[in-house]
């Protein structure tokens, strides 16, 4: 041993222990926080990625990102009324759309039921959003 004779009591020797034990633990402290690092700095808005995200930071395997749906861009007769100044040409049989009425989801996270009473469901929406692209929506759908 490498401590002095003098020293080799049992009190000195815990308190070596214990403080190497704190040392150990901020070690450890300190790989996990690389690890989560540098999946971060690796993540990009692909779909692959945040569902790879979600599945490492949760333990799971049954989070999915399932394809989303639209309900627009709507499109109106000039014969609809409410919508007069929109129209083609002076034909009855004109079709008028804007996007200002489009809405759709981009995509939606599919997480189990019962997960998302022990997960807060904020928390997964706030992570998708720091990496998802900016416009793109999307939903959090609990499957049964």
């Amino acid at each position: 041993m490498l401590i002095p004779h003098r020293h080799r009591k049992t009190r000195f020797i815990a308190w070596v222990k214990v403080f190497l034990a704190y040392l150990a633990k901020i070690k450890d402290d300190l790989y996990q926080y690389w690890d989560e690092t540098i999946l971060d700095a690796s993540m990009s808005p692909q779909i692959l990625y945040l569902e790879r995200l979600l599945n490492l930071r949760y333990d799971r395997t049954d989070i999915y990102i399932g394809e989303g749906y639209s309900h627009g861009p709507w499109v109106f007769t000039i014969a609809q009324p409410g919508t007069p100044e929109f129209y083609m040409d002076q034909e009855d049989d004109s079709w008028v759309y804007t996007y200002n009425d489009a809405s759709g989801i981009d995509f939606v996270v599919h997480i189990p039921a019962f997960f998302s009473s022990v997960v807060d469901v904020p928390r997964i929406a706030a992570i998708v959003h720091k990496y998802k692209l900016p416009g793109k929506r999307f939903i959090i759908q609990k499957d049964l």
